[in-house]
């Protein structure tokens, strides 16, 4: 047989050399891409403008069934393949303008996180042939998500998760079934503070969740990210301030946001269950976002009274600083003093107290006229709210230049990072920090003290150590120094000079011996490492890397102080995922040499009152104490994939052998879990490894 080595085939799918996308029912948008306003998920889904693919990253291949809440097959749906949202957005929010919309005068954020749709057939099936993705951003590769959503014409809508994080260049085949949720409206009426209606407000709803979220790192079936996504629904309150959403999936809790220039509103939460407990007026997402209070449709709402904050920014001697940017109160509204130093920010209360931190407001210059320091003014919020005048105090210090380069070439190294702290602070944060140009250069303004100046990474290929604490930079080291600023207006510090790191070189063989190109290379060391590389928190040590037609690869170090590395590699050969991991000894200079062999297939099944339990979403961890067995490593574990049941209740994971692996499920509704976790055996003859059964059992039965 032919021996092939891809990065684009997985284990799961056999793909053509050429890929093509899916043939769709419809694979364009049926309304104008300007025309936002959407009241049911179907006319969204329709009318959204599909991201584009990059065909040498992820691939799809889906197929399955579309069901109503009873069971019975939804035909003329509409089927999507999207990913999450928030990290879309979040990734590329240095280039904001990009995901600027607008809706009359409104403007939004929104992401093209649809990448492909079709519609099911009479029977209710669909189907995604070799569906490539959008490309990554930059960052959350651990994090980034991929689902499939579907909508009936009635409104009806339902979604589930395909795969979360990252592995690389893959292609991805599964049958999912998607159930359509029960719906009911979410209306509501806009009234300002005299009881007349506003008309033309613009209300948008959001992410769904349960009424009492899901945890963090296991998010409920019932979550869907609609952080600044296309899947939003937006309506206007009509003449009698009234807003209508025909259907939105019931008992569930939907964010819900107005816009109405002259008002401010506070963001809520909406749901059209019949809420009888109290319930905290604040709630954190699974995203770990600060949540606004529960109400109930329909909803009568009112905008909140603004609230002007007043502020005067001075220098020491209280002369007036005119043309001044100050940051407001933890938030990104950045405003600017007039030729009497004075600044006004219209807000309201509630912002105010979603702001505040330690029943503290920070307010930061970001600019000075080059010559203050960028620190923060802490006000109490009951002094603003009291509408006491914030006082903003400037004061001078000594420009501190400095340049870092490379020991062995001379070189400037652009992008360390500064910190700046007093001698002897015991605050957790450093009091300022800046970074080098492409010349190597920084300029920072800083106390006029005995202050401690350290230079940090992650930088790869040179010996920098991490972000470092006030505490580390309070010890002077090739990388701090310690300086008495007191009485100086400028100081130019000596070069700092910094190491290159000597490369990692790794080898990717097959079992063989035979070099194998395209194979993803990362590297790992361990945080709190035991004497025998037993256990911690894994960090990465450099930027990934691809073996190349030789099978070799050089990794460039962006850790300064590591003993021992973990180089893990993986790549497809002839349709299946292989793996392989080598420890590398930095004071060696080992060269890692990797062999990769067939991954594990891990399955198990969820069972709901003995029945299988479909559509539960499934996370799988790794233990990080290497498969030594050892206590403490074993409470360590790192979140590596998560997955969904099908109809039987199975579930299955592709992964690298000869590691400890955990599975633990979403709990459903109303139900107690008898056993959500089980240990896979760590035996290198087997190549597939079965979980116990995941039993969940309702109260009572």
């Amino acid at each position: 047989m032919k021996r092939r080595s891809l990065v684009i085939v997985s284990a799961l799918v056999c793909l053509t050399p050429v890929l093509r996308p899916a043939c769709f029912a419809q694979d364009t948008a049926t309304q104008p891409a300007s025309d936002l306003l959407s009241a049911t998920y179907y006319q969204r889904m329709q009318s959204a403008t599909l991201a584009a693919e990059d065909p040498g990253d992820v691939v799809f291949t889906i197929n399955g069934t579309v069901r109503d809440a009873d069971g019975e097959p939804v035909s003329q749906a509409v089927v999507v393949l999207c990913e999450g949202s928030t990290y879309r957005l979040s990734s590329s929010m240095r280039k904001p303008n990009s995901f600027n919309r607008t809706i009359g005068d409104d403007k939004i954020y929104m992401v093209d996180d649809m990448f492909a749709r079709t519609t099911t057939d009479d029977e209710g099936k669909y189907e995604f042939q070799a569906v490539a993705a959008p490309k990554l951003g930059t960052r959350f590769h651990d994090s980034w998500n991929w689902s499939v959503a579907a909508s009936s014409p009635a409104g009806d809508f339902g979604w589930q998760q395909i795969k979360k994080s990252y592995p690389g260049p893959i292609g991805i085949t599964k049958e999912i079934d998607v159930t359509l949720r029960r719906s009911k409206p979410i209306t509501g009426r806009i009234v300002a503070a005299d009881g007349k209606p506003i008309d033309g407000a613009l209300v948008s709803l959001n992410s769904i969740d349960r009424i009492v979220p899901g945890k963090r790192y296991l998010p409920s079936q019932d979550r869907f990210d609609g952080n600044g996504s296309s899947f939003n629904l937006y309506q206007r309150s009509d003449q009698n301030g009234q807003f209508r959403f025909p259907a939105v999936p019931e008992n569930l809790a939907i964010q819900l946001f107005i816009r109405k220039a002259g008002h401010a509103f506070s963001g809520y939460r909406i749901t059209s269950a019949d809420v009888q407990s109290e319930l905290p007026e604040k709630f954190v997402d699974a995203s770990g976002v600060r949540l606004g209070p529960l109400i109930t449709s329909p909803a009568t709402i009112r905008p909140i009274p603004p609230k002007i904050v007043r502020g005067h920014v001075v220098d020491e001697s209280g002369q007036s600083i005119a043309g001044s940017q100050v940051r407001m109160a933890n938030t990104s509204t950045v405003v600017t003093t007039d030729d009497q130093g004075r600044f006004e920010w219209t807000t309201n209360e509630v912002s105010l107290r979603y702001s505040a931190e330690n029943e503290l407001l920070r307010f930061s210059p970001t600019s000075a006229a080059g010559k203050y320091i960028r620190d923060a003014t802490f006000v109490s919020i009951a002094d603003v709210i009291a509408d006491e005048e914030v006082k903003v105090v400037l004061h001078a210090g000594c420009e501190v230049t400095g340049r870092v380069i490379c020991r062995q070439t001379g070189k400037p190294i652009a992008g360390v990072g500064v910190a700046i702290n007093l001698v002897g602070a015991i605050d957790n944060h450093a009091l300022l920090m800046g970074s080098t140009d492409e010349q190597g250069e920084f300029k920072i303004i800083a106390p006029l003290d005995k202050v401690s100046i350290g230079i940090n990474g992650p930088v790869s290929g040179f010996a920098l150590p991490h972000r470092q604490t006030p505490r580390a930079v309070d010890q002077e080291s090739d990388f701090v120094r310690q300086v008495n600023l007191a009485g100086k207006k400028t100081l130019v510090l000596k070069e700092f000079v910094v190491d290159a790191m000597p490369s990692i070189r790794v080898k990717v063989v097959d079992q063989d011996d035979r070099p194998v190109s395209g194979a993803e290379i990362k590297s790992f060391y361990q945080q709190a490492q035991g004497a025998k590389m037993n256990f911690g928190a894994e960090r990465t040590l450099s930027a990934p890397g691809v073996s190349d037609k030789n099978g070799m690869c050089r990794l460039l170090p962006s850790a300064g102080s590591w003993n021992k590395a973990i180089v893990r590699a993986e790549a497809d050969i002839d349709g299946e995922r292989w793996y392989g991991q080598s420890i590398v000894d930095n004071a060696r200079n080992d060269r890692a040499k990797v062999t990769l062999r067939p991954g594990w297939k891990l399955t198990g099944r969820v069972l709901s009152n003995g029945r299988p339990a479909r559509n539960v979403n499934v996370v799988l961890m790794r233990r990080m104490d290497n498969g030594t067995g050892k206590a403490a490593g074993m409470f360590m574990s790192k979140h590596l994939d998560a997955s969904s049941t099908d109809k039987d209740g199975e579930y299955s994971f592709t992964v690298a052998p000869n590691a400890v692996y955990s599975v633990t499920a979403t709990n459903p509704s109303n139900q107690k879990t008898s056993r959500s976790w089980k240990l896979s055996r760590h035996d290198d003859n087997e190549r597939e490894h079965r979980f116990d059964d995941i039993v969940f059992t309702t109260a009572g039965q």
